[in-house]
Order: C-alpha cells, then structure tokens, then sequence
C-alpha cells in the first residue's frame, strides 16, 4: 500500500513537472493565471513606484519647507559680551508636531542651540543628506537688513515611519498581486471546466458506444453551435454512416442465408 502510494505520488510529480502533460483545463487555468500574474505584476509595480515616489517627494518637500521657514525667521545675534544666542520662534514649536530635529549653529560651524539634535549628524554648511536614519536639510540664516550670513540651521526628520509606510504599501500591492493570481487559477479552472464539459460528454458517450458496439445511439448535442457543436455533428454523422453500413451488412448477410436456404430447398 505504501509502495503503491509512492508510485501514485512520483507519477503525479512527473505530471506536473510536465505542462504539455496537463489536462487541458489546468492548462487553460495556467495561461489565464500568468497572464493574469504578469499583468497584476506590471500594474503594481507601476503603481507601487509612483506611490513610493509621491509621498518620498511629499515627504522632502515637507522637510525643505520647514527648513526655509526656519531659515527665514531665525538668526544668530552675536552680542559685544556674552555667548551667541538665537533670534526668533521657540524651537520647539518646529520640532513637537513631527518628533523631528533643529541645530542651529554660528558661521564657526558652532552649536548655538539645539533640540533633539543628536542624531542630525555633524554640521553641514548647507544641503540634504540622509544620516543614522534621518533625512537632513541645511540652510543659512541670514541678517535681514545687511544679509550677512549669521549662521546655519539645520531640520531633520526621521525616515522610519516613511519607510514603513512605503513597506505596508508595497505589502498590499504584493497581498493584491498574489490575491488576483489565485482567483485567476480557480475562475480559469472553473471556466476551463465549463467549457470542457461538452467535450467530457462527448467522450463518454464515445466510450459507451465503442465497449457496447451499439451504433444505433446519439451522440449528445452541445446546446451551442460552436467547434465542440461542429464535433458532435461530425460524430453524429460518423455514427449514422457506420449504422447504415451496418444495417446493409446484415440486410446483405440476411439476403445471403435466405438464398442458401432456398437453394438447399430446391
């Protein structure tokens, strides 16, 4: 029973290793879902790369924004006694709202003041970088009545939740991919099997016909006029030949005996 198991097991691997093996409904369904898998897989992934470019630039721009804001109403007062101080809104109206990072620093590349702004990485006279998982913008400050550079801000924001969110999206548009595919297998078989199902009546009125040598009976009549209707018809008229054949053979073979006898007679 086991061996026998095995057997079935090993010729059904083969089968399957084998597409031109396959019925012609599993065929039908594999096709139906490729194309299917290939079209999701274009869609998505077109889809996926506009969505993960969309909210990477939404993201950047908001960054640069606030930043600019920054940089237009901060400066970096330098007084003839004392330490250097910063002039303007309280930074950590910039930083509460978005858990993000401000550094503003003099013209020497000097911390002023700061909050959160351990991870924004060495100072950067100005522009973007990325550093221990933070998106960094860089932009100088500027006396607004002589416009002399009075030193630098600089905002960051972390790129987790950004990331995370392009993940889920991603995720989804796998999970919508995979979903599509399998509902292409079951409708492509479901209809593959429909459409067989003339041709399984076909067959099995064929194989009764040939195990009881009755060619007096019908072959079923598909109820559209399509190939497989083509097919019943031309078996039907295969049928009706080989019982007419048939029917002329025995009127002949009857003929035959009825003459023998009547010549014994005589």
């Amino acid at each position: 029973m086991v061996g026998a198991a095995r057997d079935n097991t090993a010729a059904w691997l083969r089968r399957v290793a084998h597409p031109r093996a396959w019925p012609v409904r599993w065929r039908i369904a594999g096709v139906s879902s490729g194309l299917t898998l290939a079209i999701l897989m274009v869609f998505g992934g077109t889809i996926g790369e506009i969505a993960t470019t969309r909210i990477r630039d939404d993201f950047n721009n908001e960054i640069r924004g606030a930043v600019e804001v920054l940089s237009s109403e901060l400066r970096v007062l330098t007084p003839l006694v004392g330490e250097q101080q910063v002039v303007g809104p309280e930074l950590g109206t910039y930083v509460l709202p978005d858990d993000a990072s401000v550094r503003v620093f003099n013209r020497s590349g000097e911390i002023v003041e700061e909050k959160n702004g351990g991870r924004l990485g060495r100072p950067e006279h100005r522009g973007t970088k990325e550093e221990n998982g933070m998106r960094v913008e860089t932009e100088v400050l500027r006396d607004k009545e002589s416009g002399v550079i009075t030193g630098y801000v600089q905002y960051g924001r972390s790129t987790e939740h950004v990331d995370d969110t392009i993940n889920r999206i991603w995720l989804l548009i796998a999970a919508g991919v995979l979903g599509g595919t399998l509902l292409a297998i079951f409708a492509g078989v479901a209809i593959a099997g429909r459409a067989m199902r003339p041709i399984a009546a076909l067959t099995a009125s064929a194989r009764e016909i040939a195990d009881t040598r009755d060619t007096s009976r019908h072959m079923p009549s598909p109820p559209v006029e399509d190939e497989v209707g083509e097919l019943a018809e031309t078996l039907e008229q295969m049928l009706r030949s080989l019982d007419g054949a048939r029917s002329e053979r025995e009127q002949a073979m009857q003929q035959q005996r009825t003459f023998s006898v009547t010549l014994e007679l005589r």
